[in-house]
């Protein structure tokens, strides 16, 4: 996608594209200037779909030009597991006992497993009364 805006009054513009896939990867950048004439813009490469990524983030104002430079292997990184600090939002909680056998879900200050179904779930008595319900009153 590509676009790109302009407000001719006070200058201020915004742009965008992205190359989609192509045999040597695919490109992106974003930038916008504000009425202030301060700049800011990210732009950058993926080498394929799950590889490696490189992102150079921009602001040029008052203070200068500043830069910042990321490189990140996402193939390696979806490997992670992700901690949710928290509870699990009720509307997820069957997905995630489907992805995780045996995780244990609390709700509220005890911890406790109960077996449904050959894994782990959650009390109905530790949900709060209306969270969870799947109609519309």
């Amino acid at each position: 996608y590509n676009f790109y805006n302009l407000n001719p009054s006070d200058q201020s513009y915004n742009f965008s594209y992205d190359t989609g896939w192509t045999s040597t990867g695919r490109s992106y950048r974003f930038e916008e200037r504000q009425p202030s004439g301060d700049v800011t813009g990210e732009f950058g490469w993926i080498s394929q779909p799950g590889g490696v990524v490189r992102m150079t983030i921009y602001t040029a104002d008052r203070q200068g030009y500043r830069v910042k430079h990321i490189t990140r292997n996402l193939e390696r990184e979806k490997e992670k597991e992700v901690l949710i600090i928290g509870p699990i939002p009720p509307f997820l909680t069957k997905s995630h006992l489907a992805a995780h056998p045996g995780a244990v879900i609390s709700h509220g200050k005890g911890r406790e497993e109960i077996e449904r179904e050959g894994g782990a779930g959650v009390a109905d008595d530790q949900v709060p009364d209306g969270v969870g319900d799947d109609h519309v009153p």
